[in-house]
């Protein structure tokens, strides 16, 4: 987990050209707010994979972020993890 107040920085860094990293969290918000990509991990195997669509900067108050955090909250509640 990243300290909200360096989301920033890392958003910056990964905004550079030809940058590829993982960041690994078990903090939904965080991981819809600063990845592309999220993707769940159950038994060593990717369990859910799901693009976040949004541009930066990303708005954390909006309905189409709260609704991908939903969904995915869902899917890991619901146990609707593939794998």
């Amino acid at each position: 987990m990243v300290p909200t107040d360096e989301h920033g920085r890392v958003v910056a860094f990964l905004e550079k050209p030809e940058r590829a990293e993982d960041i690994v969290t078990h903090q939904i918000n965080e991981a819809v707010y600063l990845a592309d990509r999220v993707l769940l991990i159950q038994d060593g195997h990717v369990g859910l994979d799901v693009r976040v669509p949004f541009p930066r900067p990303r708005d954390r108050g909006t309905a189409e972020f709260a609704a991908l955090k939903a969904h995915i909250l869902n899917a890991v509640f619901e146990g609707r993890l593939s794998g």
